[in-house]
């Protein structure tokens, strides 16, 4: 398997399954203390690992793409809109699954 298509792995799946996790054990854990993880003063912390997912996700497209600069911004624009989409709705499946539907 070469660098890149392990790059897009990790991008595409290894990402949103970080993601899914890291919302889960929050809420598992604030849920135990009979709290929602990402209320108030605590929603920067959403933003935060949402941020860093897009981030970790986006050097790995970057480094996985050739060395031309238009295609490498296309797929890397394309990845950033459709990872965003999908970590929200990662994020309200996981938080319906554990009783939190919006």
């Amino acid at each position: 398997m070469s660098k890149a298509v392990k790059l897009h792995l990790v991008a595409w799946l290894g990402v949103p399954l970080a993601f899914a996790g890291y919302v889960g054990l929050s809420y598992n854990l604030a849920l135990s203390q009979r709290d929602l993880p990402f209320l108030g003063q605590r929603e920067w912390r959403w933003w935060v690992a949402f941020l860093i997912a897009l981030a970790v996700g986006g050097a790995c497209i970057i480094a996985a793409e050739t060395n031309r600069a238009k295609l490498r911004t296309a797929v890397l624009l394309i990845y950033l809109l459709c990872m965003s989409a999908a970590l929200a709705g990662l994020h309200i499946a996981v938080a319906c699954h554990l009783g939190d539907c919006i």
